[in-house]
């Protein structure tokens, strides 16, 4: 009963997440000829602090294609999309039946706080995960329909999973914010600007070790898209910190006196 309320609640927004998603691989596909025939002055662009970059798209050796999906499709999906989903979900858990007054009716029910808020925790992970390997799985057929290039599936993948790693950390802390907080747009404010302010920081020599986005960085779908090692460590720190998470929102749920 509560996983079919959760799920019907979020269709449509699983739905414009799903759209979102294949609408910027679309456009990242399609934009590839341009990017192409005019690689040379586009890499002139690239700022310096990103010189691997340019040594990657410049370079005589890799598939350029594969590195343009996965810094087009991942790092846009995992550090822009699909934080901006996650975010949105939480709105929809404990915060928003406090503000709206239901969150009695909720608690009235005959199963545990763990379980009303692991159900959430569950249904919305799958959902924010889920399009992202169906989008993956899709890209290699798509790129071979719109514009005949050839991308491996695998290094796909395992982007995905790293993504979903990420993406799933930043809704471990949005749902944390849902249980403390008692107003939606409070916790829209803290978390999107949390993500804005520590994306600024990525992109700056000095604070880049104090942004988030250094464990779902360019670097690392790079690597991904050109076939090398899935960055484990990267991946087990985003683990642990959504586990972590995850059980803080638990034990002050559980807790705390409506």
């Amino acid at each position: 009963m509560m996983l079919r309320r959760i799920l019907r609640d979020d269709r449509w927004k699983i739905a414009a997440y799903t759209a979102v998603l294949v609408g910027n691989l679309v456009a990242t596909v399609l934009a590839y000829p341009t990017f192409k025939s005019n690689i040379t002055a586009i890499v002139n662009l690239i700022p310096n602090f990103a010189g691997f970059l340019k040594a990657v798209l410049t370079g005589a050796g890799g598939d350029k294609f594969a590195v343009f999906v996965a810094l087009n499709h991942f790092f846009k999906g995992a550090n822009v999309i699909g934080p901006a989903a996650a975010i949105i979900l939480a709105l929809g858990t404990i915060v928003r039946e406090v503000e709206i007054g239901t969150i009695g009716m909720l608690l009235s029910r005959p199963i545990s706080r763990t379980r009303i808020l692991l159900s959430f925790a569950v249904v919305h992970l799958l959902e924010l995960t889920v399009p992202l390997f169906v989008v993956a799985a899709a890209t290699p057929w798509l790129c071979e329909r719109l514009i005949d290039e050839a991308v491996p599936l695998q290094p796909l993948l395992f982007a995905s999973l790293h993504a979903s790693m990420f993406i799933a950390m930043v809704y471990a802390l949005s749902l944390l914010l849902a249980v403390v907080l008692v107003e939606q747009l409070r916790l829209a404010a803290i978390a999107g600007g949390l993500c804005i302010v520590s994306f600024m920081l990525y992109f700056v020599n000095q604070t880049l070790p104090w942004s988030i986005y250094v464990l779902s960085s360019v670097p690392m779908y790079v690597d991904l898209a050109s076939g090398k090692a899935m960055p484990w460590g990267a991946f087990a720190i985003c683990a642990g910190a959504t586990v972590a998470l995850l059980t803080t929102a638990v034990v002050v749920f559980r807790r705390k006196d409506y």
